[in-house]
């Protein structure tokens, strides 16, 4: 028996217009209604999460920023951060190989950039790289390019940090050591005496691959990654074809 469900949001939960189809929603209450909670669990931040995911969906347990930091009824009861000095020499490093890449950091729910990031998202509000202070930082996001050595930046700092590429090589995502999605639902798990063979989890790039490998059910979406469809237990239809939702729907079915 499933007792929590675990749900990235883009490309999984979400449909291509960043929404929560109706299908989807119903079979997430169903699943309530049959004493099966979910969590949120996105690399997303929290403004970003809280102003897009349904109330419905909110009332308990969040992930954001991949596992660094956790909600609960929109508080936070649990965050790690990097080492201020740590950050600098990342962002030094990535300076060195080519001034123009595209780096973003996020400290206290603010994206600080040092490039126009109204450029490629006008709508969002950003600071200036050279405003931040360094301080609670969870993650970095550096826009991939030939001139970025990745191996470089692996080899130097993937043993001081959680460092991993996604939306198709084209983002580098790094957070503090130990931080991932799977870290924050055991954490989750633990705190509701939940074992961590009683939870499913979705997704669809390669921040959700630790996850899928570990929980009960790993399903991985039509639309994700190669790697994780290699890895998931359950492979479903895609994010804009209801995937979450019609695999609830056989999982809720066989409870009736």
């Amino acid at each position: 028996m499933y007792k929590l469900i675990s749900l990235d949001l883009d490309g999984t939960l979400f449909n291509d217009q960043d929404q929560v189809s109706k299908r989807n929603m119903t079979a997430i209450k169903s699943c309530h209604q049959n004493n099966i909670e979910t969590v949120v669990a996105t690399g997303r931040p929290p403004r970003f999460t809280f102003g897009r995911v349904p109330e419905d969906l909110l009332g308990g347990y969040c992930i954001c920023y991949n596992g660094a930091m956790i909600f609960y009824n929109q508080s936070i009861i649990h965050e790690i951060n990097m080492d201020d000095k740590l950050v600098k020499e990342i962002i030094q490093m990535v300076e060195t190989m080519d001034v123009s890449i595209k780096v973003s950091i996020e400290s206290n729910d603010k994206i600080y950039c040092n490039f126009n990031l109204r450029d490629l998202w006008p709508k969002i509000d950003y600071e200036p790289i050279e405003n931040i202070d360094y301080k609670k930082v969870c993650k970095i996001l550096i826009m991939n390019q030939e001139s970025l050595d990745y191996d470089k930046l692996q080899k130097q700092f993937g043993h001081l940090c959680n460092m991993i590429q996604t939306d198709h090589g084209r983002l580098i995502e790094i957070m503090p050591m130990g931080v991932s999605k799977y870290d924050a639902i055991k954490w989750v798990a633990d705190k509701e005496a939940i074992c961590i063979k009683e939870i499913i989890a979705f997704g669809d790039d390669l921040n959700d691959l630790e996850i899928l490998k570990g929980v009960g059910l790993g399903v991985a979406m039509e639309n994700g990654h190669t790697k994780l469809k290699e890895v998931a237990d359950h492979i479903t239809l895609s994010n804009v074809e209801d995937g979450v939702a019609a695999c609830l729907e056989d999982i809720i079915r066989k409870l009736s």
